[in-house]
Order: structure tokens, then sequence, then C-alpha cells
């Protein structure tokens, strides 16, 4: 008969199952709630710090999920994505490394997690502002 070829890193690992399931029991509502008001703090802090220093960034994103981009425009396409300072953001990226935050290469699709608390998103937002004085 005519099969078809499925492939993947993870698909059926016992492990990753028992990894996902685990994972699915904790997101609770009440743990999306946390998740998506520690984004939302992270984002608004961050575009905040922006302003105040009038640096041409913005983090974006949604839910627990967020970005940083170094531009003055807003970011809708991969053309505008394509005009942002990449060379700025890893300069960013290595001093987070330095100061013991460890996101994205490209500051992009990252995401705070769970047992994060807001002391954790200030704590980023603090170690963005020294990163930024460094760049």
């Amino acid at each position: 008969g005519k099969g078809f070829f499925q492939s993947g890193t993870f698909s059926a690992h016992p492990i990753v199952m028992a990894a996902g399931l685990a994972t699915l029991k904790q997101l609770t509502t009440e743990a999306f709630a946390h998740l998506n008001a520690l984004g939302e703090r992270l984002r608004a802090g961050l575009n905040a710090l922006f302003a105040e220093r009038k640096i041409a960034a913005r983090a974006v994103g949604v839910g627990s999920l967020f970005s940083i981009h170094f531009t003055a425009e807003e970011v809708v396409d991969y053309r505008s994505l394509a005009r942002t300072d990449k060379h700025k953001a890893h300069q960013v990226f290595l001093s987070l490394l330095a100061q013991g935050y460890f996101l994205n290469s490209a500051l992009s699709m990252c995401a705070v997690s769970l047992p994060m608390e807001h002391r954790h998103v200030d704590g980023l937002i603090d170690a963005v502002a020294n990163a930024i004085r460094k760049v």
C-alpha cells in the first residue's frame, strides 16, 4: 500500500511524551494567566525603557512570547524584519549572556516560563538596560 513518511527528532519518544503530558497538566487557566501577565509586564517594561532612553527598539509578542527588535519602524513583515539592526541585537545578546540571561541569539521568539515571577522579568529588564548602556 501507499504509506507516508513522517520524521521528527522527538516523535513518539516515551520520555518526551511523558514530559509533554506533565507540561499539559501544569498549563491551567491560572498558569496561562500568569504567563500572559509576565509577558505583558516584560514587553511593557522593555518598551518603556526604550522610550525613556530614546532607543530605536521595540519589544513585541503575545502571551508568553517576546522578541526584541532594534528598529524605529513597526515590524510587520519579513521586509521590515530584514531592516532591523541585527548587529546591535547580537551585541545585546552577548551582554545578556554575560549577565546570566540566555535568550535566543537574535533576541527573537523568546519566552517566559511558568516558574518565573515578576522579579525575574524585572531583572531581565534591568539586564537589557545594562546591555544597552554597554552597546
